[in-house]
């Protein structure tokens, strides 16, 4: 895991561990699993500390891959902890902790997405084919006419789409016109209609369309309780590869399956 997760196991760790003494948690030890140690204060820490990584992380999973340029899965994490650590100097002692921090920590991890959202909007599909269309094409008249015809577009809208461009995740409309007009109706926005709990039957059946070996290993890294760096994990998957092989591949067909899955049903 990144330095700063690193970090907050110990020296962060303690200093939160003091900081929230005496402080009121509504989760009951029996509900806590029994491999998170320590005594009764210690593991309410440990269990807030590991629900609030998942929150991030299953936030993080709710935005095509092309977001991570601006905010990647450590990012999320780490804003999700500072925020939690925030919560020591603002919380009241009038109601639980854990479920304040909760509240605090989804609502930061929300406002960041809607940010993002409105910083950098999902690019329309149509546009994004019709682009790579044309850069399939280009210099074929034929075939551009042909394209323009099947489309109910002009060849002049077409190339004018080539000589503005497409970003990864946006356009800079200069289309004349109004030559590509917004959708009749709108997909909902990632963030919208869905709560806790729709997420996280959409993020299991994601995990459970994995193989059995894919499936152990995603929810061994991304969700257990415990931080475990991907090396200590190509160890325990008994891996032929190498380690750098082996990252790609989770990578590649683990972690951003998983993430595509989520993204494609929200």
């Amino acid at each position: 895991m990144c330095s700063w997760l690193t970090m907050m196991k110990d020296d962060l760790f303690q200093y939160f561990y003091s900081r929230t003494e005496g402080f009121v948690f509504s989760t009951e030890q029996e509900v806590i699993p029994t491999g998170i140690s320590g005594n009764p204060h210690e593991r309410e820490i440990k269990f807030l500390m590991a629900g609030v990584r998942r929150m991030a992380v299953k936030k993080s999973l709710q935005l095509p891959e092309s977001f991570s340029v601006d905010c990647d899965r450590d990012d999320w994490i780490q804003l999700a902890m500072i925020t939690m650590f925030q919560c020591c100097e603002k919380y009241d002692r009038k109601r639980p902790f854990d479920n304040y921090t909760r509240f605090m920590v989804s609502k930061k991890l929300a406002d960041k997405h809607r940010s993002l959202l409105r910083k950098n909007p999902p690019a329309d599909k149509e546009i994004l084919y019709l682009y790579r269309e044309m850069k399939k094409i280009q210099g074929n008249e034929d075939a551009i006419t042909k394209l323009a015809r099947d489309t109910n577009r002009s060849v002049e809208q077409l190339q004018e789409l080539i000589d503005v461009g497409v970003g990864p995740r946006t356009f800079t409309s200069q289309i004349s016109d109004a030559s590509f007009p917004e959708p009749a109706t709108k997909k909902p926005s990632p963030e919208a209609g869905l709560d806790k709990e729709e997420m996280e039957q959409i993020l299991w059946r994601c995990i459970n369309a994995l193989s059995q070996k894919a499936k152990f290993l995603f929810i061994r890294y991304e969700m257990e309780e415990k931080d475990i760096s991907l090396k200590n994990l190509f160890v325990e998957a008994c891996c032929k590869r190498s380690l750098a092989t082996f990252k790609r591949w989770y990578k590649r067909e683990i972690f951003e399956r998983v993430q595509q899955c989520v993204v494609s049903q929200v």
